[in-house]
Parts: structure tokens; C-alpha cells; sequence
């Protein structure tokens, strides 16, 4: 493995911040090999953190870890961690605010006469206070770890670092949970609790995965409204985000899913107690979504995109989960395809009625599309057009595209392509209707015209209409979804 689990796990987690941070709509379609491949992946206890192996790492690949990876923020000169302090570089000047010891505190708030106003000498917070204790956890942030490259000292160091800071961060709160005047302190130090508990969580510290469920719930007691709450609650999913992540990309989802799960439980948990914040909720629960349905999870995430459309029925996501649900529960209804090919040939299921079907969502600029046309042919050369039927969907933006490739491939089966290009790629009818999110996608219909499975994984698909032909209730109707 190129990278450590640490490094893996924070780098998803600096990713979901960014999906947040970036998301308009939840989500956007992609083509499959993307994202991680499907990898395998009950209990009803929160999954504790595994041990990972340790795996080869030097001394100065850690600390560059750890300089990307604190708290998930890097610290740069003259830049705000967003608690009012700001950090300069030593020997580096600073016009507008006072340094002490390469530290600036400053007021957020300073108007432009109080910005123009001359500079007071700076005074260092009083010790014992909650400012003071800030202070102190924002010099902690941006100490310099020792020149060396015992790794091992290195990460005692890391350790050390982080539980002064949760040291100071507790006693700022224990000055401030009670004085409403001091609540923006209070959320301060709420802040640097939680980053700090949670890089050593993915650390794999389970002592910290248990503090962030009981400072999450704490907070939520406290007061279910305020932004402490919310933090508290965001940091568990980016735990488990984080957690789910490697199980996926180690291997280990399918035979052990509790993270992906828990993933699911905590965004469905924080879009019912903070629904104000779609902003964070619906790319979260798109994420656990997609993730439960890709490692076979269909429940999890059938219930998760249901969330969206929920509590969040006026966002143009809430439409795009309902046909994603319509499409997770199509399995033994009827269902209605039609469309046209390139030359105005028109093509639907109806037309294949009495026999099994299979249809391609495909397009050709994506190589998994392309690898898998071949096991497609196969299986309509073995059973022939009077026993099975396909339909390929193509979600080819141009025609020409489509037409130089069927010239070069001469495929043995129709696809269709809408003669509106507004209405091709990701906007073609048939795929928003039945809420496809990935190419390729291969389904199967049976002789009744009912959905065996829109599921069809590559190199299974003989096996799949074998058990077609093989069943006695292929042919009875079905329930249409239309």
C-alpha cells in the first residue's frame, strides 16, 4: 500500500469537508471507477476503531502527515483558524495587530475606525481565564514538533501535543458552559475539542471515539439548537466517513459494514436534529447513501436517500433521491422503457415481451462501459434475438460520438440516444426517471417484463438470465411502477 490507513483516513475526511464546502445540489453523477471500487465490506454497538498494522513509514513522511492532517487545517502564516487568533510567522511583521511569541490575537469584529485606530501595546490574557486557555491551545497548534527522525518520538510528541490541547480546550469550556455572554468562546473551544478528540480517534485512539459520542451528546443536551450541537454531531459522521472509507479501501466493508452503517446512522441522525442545515446534510447523506448501495447495504440506503426527500422536500435533491429510491425498489414490478435510435428506430420493453431483457446504460467514453460490451455480445450471440433481448441506453452527449463507434464495433443491439441533446448524458428522460447514477449499470427483465435485478455485476451475467430461463414464474405480470 502506497499510503498509511491514517493518511487515507484523513484524507477523507479533509475530502467530505470539501465536498460539503463545494455541494450545490448533493451530488453529481459520475461514471463508475470514480470512486473506490466496490470492496468488501451487525452489530448494534458503535464500532470501535481496529488496530491497524503498523505499516513502513518514515519519520519525515509522518510529520508531513501530521502537518496536513491537524485537525484537519493546516496552519499557514498570517491565517485564521477561525478562532479570532491568528498565527505569524516569526520575524514576519504585522501591520495591523500586535504579536507576542509569533501570536496575534485580534477581534473579528473590528470595524474600520478601530482598524485605523493606533496600535495598543498587546496584552497576553489573563492566566486562568477562558481567553488565556485559547491562547495557550492556539500556540500548542502551531508549535514546531523536534527535529528527528525517531518516528516514534515523533508520534509521542503528536500525542502529548494533542491532550494539552484537550486539557486547555476542557478548561475553557468549564469557565464558559454556563455564561451565555461567552458562548462564542465556548464554541471555540467546542471546536478544538472535537478536532483534536477526533484526529486521535482516526488515529485509532478508542478512548477518543467514545469521548466524541459523549461530547456530542452532552452538547445535544445542553442545547439542541446551538452550534455546539451541530459540531458535535458533524464530527461523529466525519468519523464514521472517515472509518467507512478504510474499510473500503482495505477491503474489509462487505464482511464487516458496521462503519458504513454507522455512516448512515449518524447523517440521517444529524439532517432529523439540525434540518435547517441542508448544506451539510444532504452531500452526507448522498455520500452514506451511494456508499450503502454500492457494498450491497440496500436498506441503509434506501432509508438514507429517504431522508433527503423528507426533510429536505423543496431542494432540487430531494427529486433525484426519489428516483434513485424508485429505481431500489423496482425489483419484481413492471417497468416502462422506450426511446429511439440513431436512425429514428423506435425501441422499448414492450417489444421483448415473452422473453428476458437485458438493459445497458452505457457510454463510450468510459472504458468499464466499453470492457464490458463483449460479455454483452456473448450473451446475445448464445441465447439469439428470439429468446433474449437487449437495449442499450447510451449517455453519450454527442451523436456523432455514438455513430463512429457502433461503424467501428457494429454492436448487435439497439441503443438509445435522445435527438434532443439537451436531453442526452445525464439528462436523458429514461435515466433521471429511474435515478441511474452510474455507467456502466446492467439490468435484467424478465419474460413478464418484471425487474429481476438492475444489479448485474460484471462477469455475471450469463449466470444471471440462466437462472431466468430457469424459472417457472418468469412469465406472470407484474406490478408497473408507472
Amino acid at each position: 500500500m502506497m499510503e498509511t490507513i491514517q493518511r487515507i483516513k484523513w484524507a477523507t475526511v479533509l475530502g467530505l469537508l470539501a465536498m460539503i464546502a463545494g455541494c450545490s445540489d448533493g451530488h453529481d453523477p459520475h461514471i463508475a471507477g470514480d470512486d473506490p471500487s466496490k470492496a468488501e465490506a451487525n452489530s448494534e454497538e458503535v464500532p470501535k476503531l481496529r488496530q491497524q498494522p503498523d505499516e513502513v513509514v518514515t519519520a519525515e513522511e509522518y510529520e508531513r502527515q501530521q502537518s496536513e492532517n491537524d485537525s484537519g487545517i493546516v496552519l499557514a502564516s498570517g491565517t485564521d483558524d477561525g478562532t479570532g487568533i491568528r498565527t505569524v510567522a516569526a520575524g514576519e511583521e504585522d501591520a495591523t495587530a500586535a504579536t507576542i511569541d509569533g501570536i496575534v490575537i485580534f477581534d473579528e469584529d473590528e470595524t474600520e475606525a478601530e482598524a485605523d485606530a493606533p496600535e495598543e501595546k498587546f496584552v497576553a490574557p489573563k492566566e486562568g481565564t477562558a481567553e488565556y486557555y485559547i491562547h495557550e491551545i492556539t500556540k500548542l497548534r502551531i508549535a514546531r514538533p523536534p527535529q528527528t527522525k525517531d518516528l516514534e518520538a515523533l508520534r509521542a510528541w503528536h500525542r502529548e501535543r494533542s491532550l494539552k490541547i484537550i486539557a486547555n480546550a476542557e478548561k475553557a469550556l468549564a469557565l464558559t458552559h454556563r455564561d451565555p455572554k461567552q458562548e462564542r468562546i465556548f464554541d471555540v473551544a467546542v471546536r478544538k475539542l472535537l478536532e483534536t478528540r477526533l484526529q486521535l480517534a482516526v488515529d485509532g485512539d478508542t478512548e477518543s471515539v467514545d469521548a466524541l459520542y459523549e461530547h456530542a451528546a452532552s452538547l445535544y443536551k445542553r442545547d439542541p439548537k446551538s452550534t455546539a450541537a451541530a459540531e458535535g454531531a458533524f464530527t461523529l459522521t466525519q468519523l464514521a466517513y472517515s472509518n467507512s472509507t478504510a474499510a473500503i479501501m482495505t477491503g474489509t466493508a462487505l464482511k464487516d459494514p458496521r462503519w458504513l452503517q454507522e455512516f448512515a446512522r449518524q447523517s440521517e441522525d444529524y439532517a432529523v436534529k439540525f434540518p435547517q442545515d441542508s448544506q451539510r446534510s444532504i452531500p452526507l447523506l448522498f455520500a452514506a447513501a451511494e456508499r450503502c448501495e454500492i457494498n450491497g447495504l440496500d436498506e441503509e440506503a434506501v432509508r438514507a436517500y429517504s431522508v433527503i426527500a423528507q426533510k429536505f422536500p423543496k431542494h432540487d435533491a430531494a427529486a433525484v433521491a426519489l428516483t434513485i429510491v424508485r429505481r431500489m425498489k423496482m425489483n419484481g414490478r413492471r417497468i416502462k422503457l422506450s426511446g429511439a435510435t440513431l436512425q429514428g428506430q423506435a425501441v422499448s420493453l414492450e417489444q421483448h415481451l415473452g422473453k428476458p431483457v437485458v438493459v445497458f446504460f452505457w457510454n463510450t467514453s468510459a472504458a468499464p462501459s466499453v470492457k464490458q460490451i463483449p460479455e454483452i455480445t456473448e450473451v446475445a450471440k448464445k441465447y439469439g434475438s428470439n429468446r433474449l433481448g437487449v437495449i442499450g441506453v447510451c449517455l453519450d452527449e454527442s451523436t456523432e460520438t455514438l455513430k463512429a463507434f457502433l461503424t467501428k464495433e457494429k454492436l448487435p443491439f439497439p441503443n438509445i440516444i435522445h435527438s434532443d441533446e439537451k436531453k442526452r448524458g445525464w439528462n436523458n428522460p429514461i435515466v433521471k426517471f429511474y435515478g441511474v447514477r452510474r455507467v456502466p449499470s446492467m439490468w435484467v427483465i424478465d419474460a413478464g417484463g418484471r425487474v429481476v435485478t438492475t444489479k448485474v455485476e460484471s462477469g455475471k451475467l450469463d449466470a444471471t438470465l440462466a437462472a431466468v430461463f430457469n424459472s417457472r414464474t418468469a412469465t406472470r405480470p407484474g406490478k408497473s411502477v408507472r
